[in-house]
């Protein structure tokens, strides 16, 4: 748990240096009791949908509908080719329609903005990632180096058609983001496992790979008290991490809007 926002600094420091296996990555959580479990989950949870191939069904429909009508309303959209299915997630998730994709950043304080500015009577959380180590164990799985994305690419679209695959986790970068996603230094996990948040497929594999076991994991958590959200919010604000800077826009505006009201008590009792 997070004491003041100077541990948080220490913390950020010391979780953004570039290690031997490569920079780790951050995720924020406005409630600390939720696991890292993506927006079609959910639906489809919600949806008491528990079979793989039916899941892959509604999944599949939600791409379509998405992909027949996104051409009005973003020529980014238009100008791509509809096989790209990664794009058409990433597109999916930036404008908030339910996919399996989990947003990242490479940036901690990005990460605190999304666990401090939601829900102000929980504690909120601040997820890190060994994104690299994850790769470094599935390729020692396989007895050879160099487990790439490709990789968890080629055993997703295995899963996708009911092929056989191994169990698999990719970690990906827009190649043409947008710039929401610039702003918010995004990048995106994805799985195999449709129907697990990604925490447990994560571990799944580490437990399964060629050191640890249960309990060993490429993730740290990091709770942040729901009395100290303003003051983490208000200290982010001043180093021009708001929702201005972040989502670029009207929306944006509207959301700062929001956030200044909310920060003008604290600010007064400073």
């Amino acid at each position: 748990t997070i004491k003041d926002w100077e541990q948080f600094v220490r913390v950020a420091a010391k979780a953004s240096v570039k290690g031997p296996e490569g920079a780790n990555t951050f995720r924020g959580q406005s409630d600390s009791s939720w696991g890292l479990e993506p927006s079609l989950l959910r639906l489809l949870r919600e949806m008491n949908v528990n079979d793989f191939s039916h899941a892959l069904e509604i999944e599949s429909k939600g791409v379509d509908e998405f992909r027949k009508h996104a051409h009005l309303h973003s020529e980014h959209c238009a100008q791509h080719s509809p096989n790209d299915l990664l794009f058409w997630w990433e597109m999916m998730q930036h404008y908030q329609a339910p996919t399996r994709l989990l947003d990242w950043t490479h940036s901690p304080y990005v990460a605190l903005y999304f666990a401090v500015t939601e829900h102000p009577k929980v504690d909120g959380a601040m997820f890190c990632m060994d994104a690299a180590h994850l790769g470094w164990i599935q390729s020692a799985r396989r007895g050879r180096p160099g487990f790439e994305n490709f990789d968890a690419l080629k055993h997703l679209q295995s899963a996708l058609v009911g092929d056989e695959y191994e169990v698999s986790m990719g970690l990906i970068s827009c190649p043409k983001p947008t710039d929401r996603m610039i702003a918010q230094q995004s990048e995106f996990t994805y799985s195999t496992e449709l129907l697990e948040p990604h925490d447990r497929t994560a571990d799944a594999i580490v437990y399964g790979g060629v050191h640890g076991g249960e309990g060993h994991t490429i993730f740290r958590k990091y709770v942040i008290p729901a009395e100290l959200k303003l003051e983490m919010q208000a200290r982010l604000f001043a180093m021009n991490i708001n929702a201005s800077s972040l989502f670029p826009g009207l929306d944006g505006l509207g959301r700062s809007v929001q956030d200044r009201l909310r920060l003008t008590m604290w600010w007064t009792n400073q």
